[in-house]
């Protein structure tokens, strides 16, 4: 397994991922680990999305739905509140 040093961080960031890390019963590093692959895991689904629409963009266009980029992505915003 790879180690990853991150200098620099700063101290409020610190201690909101060292008490998420206490509430979960994990490490700082393990709750950093956590994050970062959620993070990673929704920007692909949020880029798997916008993909597929654009991909279908033209056949909408053709029914009269016109879509833009800032649509999709209001759209997938929308659906996190």
């Amino acid at each position: 397994m790879k180690s990853l040093e991150i200098p620099n961080i700063p101290d409020e960031l610190y201690a909101h991922i060292q008490e998420l890390a206490k509430e979960r019963g994990r490490s700082v590093e393990q709750e950093a680990v956590e994050i970062l692959a959620k993070w990673l895991a929704d920007a692909r689904a949020e880029e798997t999305i916008l993909f597929e629409a654009r991909k279908n963009r033209d056949e909408l266009a053709r029914k009269g739905v016109f879509a833009t980029d800032a649509d999709l992505k209001a759209a997938i915003e929308w659906g996190r509140k």
